[in-house]
This record gives structure tokens, C-alpha cells and sequence, in this order.
């Protein structure tokens, strides 16, 4: 890494949900390496690891952004303790797969949308108004190629993040004024450690199925994510990145 991006967060506070494991991880730790304080946010005690790789850089924090309450007090407590909110990384989510509309159940599709939708609306609720009084913020909404084309046994999935998208449109028109930028990454089948544990033949069918016939990594995605964060991306708003190895150009 050069110089200069290792200085781009420099003085600045960024917010991560999902931050224990797979991409969140990854954006915590992009973030902290171009010189960010990090308030890691996850539901597990894997945030905690985490923030001992760095314990000046990063703040663990435990919550479910599926209970609008935790989201409240967490938002509350990354100001007490580190005075402000620069970058927001709305990662935080939770996947299904392999089952027909008709079979869902109420409480699956309920706790996806919980977590997927509301709960990023819920975060940007809180986090905003803060982004408001400092006139400045970057958020970045993790949505995924899944809200921007159909796929077979996924519906809940897919509508969560299909109206995430939307989302980001929205409040990106809504806050511009304030001079707060809102944007959203849409990543393809990334090699996480729960895509990992899927299997070698549904990894083998996903890098068949994708143009680059491989799978991407934590690390590209942490990368865009930083690149929307940073001044760099100062013209860039109410955009959504198709990061997917192709599969969107198809």
C-alpha cells in the first residue's frame, strides 16, 4: 500500500456492522490500515479477535442490527467513545438459499428483512443525523448482485436487497445537501468463510457460472468499499457497484 492511502482515513472514525467475519472483516481491517479508528460492530464474540489485532485502531462492539434497539445504543456508543461518525459501512446481513416462495417461512422471511432492510434503515436512521450536525459522511450500504437480478431460491434474499439498493438511491438524494455521499458495493459470490464451508461443488458451479471463473476475495471488495469511502470519491453518490466478476454484463 502506498503512502498516501495509507494516510486517507487519517483522523477519521468509521462504523462497520458485520464486522466479525468475511467482508466486514476485511473493510474493518482496509480501513484501519489507511489510518482509521474503527468501531467494529458484530453479533458474535469474533469482533473481539478482531479488535486485538489492533487495540489502539479498533473498538469491538456487540449488537444485532436486527433489534432496532442494540442499533440505537450502538450508534450512541460509537459517538461516546470516538466523538463522530466519517465512514459507515452498513455490511451487516444474512443469506438463505434453495427454497421456493411458497415454502418460505414467515419467520425466515421476517428475520432476513429484519436484518437486511430494516436494519440498515434502522442504522442510517441513527446514523445520519450525526453525519448532519458534522455536514459531512460517507456511507457505504454492502448490497449484493442478488437485488439487481433475479435468481431461483432466494426471494427473500433478493428482495431485501433489491430494495437495499433503492434505498441508498433515496437517501443519497436526500442527503446530498448535507454534504453526506451514499452509495452501495454489490458483490457477486465472494470466498468467505461461510461460502467456504458450502462446499467444493457449489464453489466449482459458482466460478463455472462467473465470467472470470473465479470467485472474489474479502480484500477486492474492502477495496471499492475504501475507494467510496475516501475523498476520492467525493463526485461519486447514490451509485450501485457491481463487483461480481462479470456476471452483471451477462
Amino acid at each position: 500500500m502506498t503512502a498516501a492511502l495509507a494516510r486517507r482515513f487519517e483522523n477519521k472514525v468509521a462504523l462497520v456492522t458485520g464486522a466479525g467475519a468475511g467482508i466486514g472483516r476485511a473493510v474493518a481491517l482496509r480501513l484501519v490500515e489507511e489510518g482509521a479508528r474503527v468501531f467494529a460492530v458484530s453479533r458474535g464474540d469474533n469482533v473481539d479477535e478482531l479488535a486485538a489485532l489492533h487495540p489502539q485502531r479498533i473498538i469491538a462492539h456487540r449488537a444485532d442490527v436486527g433489534v432496532p434497539e442494540q442499533i440505537e445504543a450502538m450508534v450512541a456508543a460509537c459517538v461516546e467513545r470516538c466523538g463522530r461518525i466519517d465512514v459507515l459501512c452498513n455490511n451487516a446481513g444474512i443469506s438463505h438459499g434453495g427454497t421456493p416462495l411458497h415454502e418460505i417461512d414467515l419467520v425466515l422471511w421476517d428475520r432476513i428483512m429484519d436484518v437486511n432492510l430494516r436494519g440498515a434503515f434502522v442504522v442510517l436512521k441513527h446514523v445520519l443525523p450525526v453525519m448532519m450536525r458534522q455536514r459531512s459522511g460517507s456511507i457505504i450500504n454492502m448490497s449484493s448482485v442478488g437485488g439487481m437480478r433475479p435468481a431461483v431460491g432466494s426471494a427473500a434474499y433478493i428482495v431485501g436487497k433489491a430494495g437495499l439498493n433503492m434505498l441508498t438511491r433515496i437517501a443519497a438524494l436526500e442527503y446530498v445537501d448535507h454534504g453526506i455521499r451514499i452509495n452501495a458495493v454489490a458483490p457477486g459470490t465472494i470466498r468467505t468463510p461461510l461460502v467456504e464451508r458450502s462446499g467444493a461443488a457449489l464453489i466449482e458451479f459458482k466460478e463455472s457460472v462467473t465470467p472470470m471463473h473465479r470467485l472474489g476475495t474479502p480484500e477486492e471488495i474492502a477495496a471499492l468499499t475504501a475507494f467510496l469511502a475516501s475523498d476520492e470519491a467525493s463526485y461519486i453518490t447514490g451509485a450501485i457497484y457491481a463487483i461480481d466478476g462479470g456476471r452483471c454484463a451477462e
